[in-house]
Parts: C-alpha cells; structure tokens; sequence
C-alpha cells in the first residue's frame, strides 16, 4: 500500500517524534543513573562508567524504540480506517446512522443551554425504485452517491449534520437556525438536485426529491422533530412531489 499523501507523512513525523523521544528517555535514564552510581564510589573510572553506561543505554534503547515506533506507526495506520468505519456511511460517505445521532443529540443539548433553534430535514428522492429497477441497483447506488455529494455541498458549514437514515432517505440537522432558514436550506438543496443531470453510465438522468422540515424548540427531542419531518415530507409527496413543506398543527386533522 503506497503513502497518502499528505496523511500519512504526517504519521510518519509522529512516528519519528515518538521514536526521539523514546531513545531520550532511554539514554537520560541511563545517564541519571550513572551519574548516581558515579557519585556513590561505585566506579573510580568516571568517564569510563560514563561512556559504558550511555553505550548500554543505546544497546538497549534503540531496538526498544524501534519496535515501539513500529507499532505505534501500524496502530495510526490503522486507527483512521476503523474511526472512518465508525462514523461514516460506507455508499455516500456522509455521517453514519448512529454517529449522526449522537453528534445531533450533543449539538442539540448545546442549543438548549443557549436556547437557539435547531433545524430537521427529511428528504428522499421521488421515483428512486423505478430509476434503480430501470438502471439497476448499481446505478442506483450511484444516483445515491451524487444525491448526498449535492446535498452536502449546500449546506452551511460543517456544523451542519447530514446522514443518510435508510435507503433513499437523508436527515439534516441545522445548528442555531430559524424556521426561514430551515426553509431557505431546503429549497436550496430541492433547487440543486433538481437542477443538476446526473450521469448513470452511459444515461443522463434527472432526479427531484421531496422534502419535510421541523423545528427543534427548546424543550423538543430529535426523534419529535424527525417525526414531524418524516409528516411534512410525505405530505410534500402527496402534493406533487419536488416540492418543500413544513409540519403543522394542521396535519394532526388529516
């Protein structure tokens, strides 16, 4: 397996860092100790003891530091794979299910203390079993792909967190946000999918999606404003599709 770069010189420096310090460690022991032993009469040959004492040090501490270093560099290597495991979507590379939940949750309790707003967006891609029974799963797998790279691309920052739930479906949280600004997210991100051709082999597809968004206010849980979502965007489906809508006390009638 060849080097990435520039990932893996930077481990590389760690590595070199870990292995200096391990043999200073070594050999200021050694010279602390023999300096004792020096001071205590046990040889009268200061220099002698001294040099013996340091080239043992070095014997020792060398091959220890290497084999250390050595490790310490293939726990890095693969320390990074199994954290991207963890917490990302193995398809479209966005958060995982899980790690999207609790960095969400901790977003959340943040918000409360501050008592700011969060935002929840549901959306899922209209005719997406057709395209894949059409294309196959494949190119469905592709769309998917494209889907969450343009999704991504217009959210705001990093701190806005964006998973895929299951299948064609996809979650967004918003940090310190207003309801028009959950809107004006979700529009934004309608608009660029829908307007954006995507490339299934040989076949330009275009793909719309419908969307639902909810709220968090301050005494709200995740899993409400999902519900309540998950509600809006099926409404959004039931009107037409492509299109962006919002829960309301309304719904509750229907």
């Amino acid at each position: 397996m060849g080097l990435d770069m520039p990932t893996d010189i930077h481990k590389l420096k760690e590595t070199a860092i870990f292995f200096a310090m391990v043999v200073a460690t070594a050999l200021a022991l050694s010279f602390i100790v023999a300096v004792v032993m020096y001071n205590f009469g046990v040889s009268d040959h200061s220099q002698k003891y001294l040099l013996t004492s340091v080239y043992i040090s070095v014997c020792v501490g060398l091959p220890v530091a290497i084999i250390a270093s050595q490790n310490q560099f293939r726990l890095m290597m693969h320390r990074d794979p199994l954290e991207t495991l963890a917490t990302r979507d193995g398809l479209t590379d966005l958060l995982s299910r899980r790690y999207f939940l609790q960095a969400a949750n901790q977003q959340i309790q943040r918000m409360q203390r501050t008592e700011k707003m969060a935002g929840v967006i549901v959306f899922d891609i209209d005719g997406f079993k057709d395209i894949n029974d059409k294309f196959g799963n494949a190119m469905g797998d592709k769309l998917l792909m494209a889907v969450a790279t343009l999704a991504r691309e217009e959210l705001r920052s990093r701190q806005d967190l964006m998973t895929r739930w299951w299948g064609d479906e996809f979650v967004i949280m918003l940090h310190a946000t207003t309801p028009e600004l959950v809107r004006l997210v979700s529009e934004r991100v309608r608009k660029r999918i829908d307007e954006t051709p995507i490339m299934l082999g040989d076949n330009e597809v275009k793909v719309t999606a419908s969307f639902g968004f909810a709220v968090l206010s301050k005494y709200d849980t995740l899993e409400g404003a999902m519900g309540r979502a998950d509600e809006a965007m099926k409404l959004a489906k039931s009107e037409g599709k492509n299109t962006v809508r919002t829960w309301s006390i309304a719904q509750l009638a229907s």
